[in-house]
């Protein structure tokens, strides 16, 4: 953006535009992993031990999915308030 934009009023939504993409990304991952782990643990293609780890995998990627929810939706709020360099 600073070659669009070599203004300081593009800094605020420079940042809230790298918030909003890392926060899109973690919640991406946790969905993919949603999707692939259940079916690992259910075919019984993994060992017992790896199986109960997935589970805690699950657990800590639900949490981390719903905080990064939270996350976006304040920061989408920043990035609709921010001031445009286009403006």
């Amino acid at each position: 953006m600073e070659s669009l934009w070599p203004s300081k009023d593009r800094k605020a939504l420079q940042k809230q535009l790298a918030v909003l993409l890392d926060a899109a990304g973690v919640i991406r991952d946790a969905q993919i992993a949603q999707q692939q782990l259940p079916h690992l643990i259910s075919t019984g293609s993994i060992s017992k031990e790896l199986a109960f780890s997935a589970g805690v995998l699950l657990g800590y990627l639900e949490g981390r999915r719903e905080r990064e929810i939270r996350r976006f939706r304040k920061h989408w709020e920043r990035l609709r308030e921010a001031e445009r360099p286009w403006d």
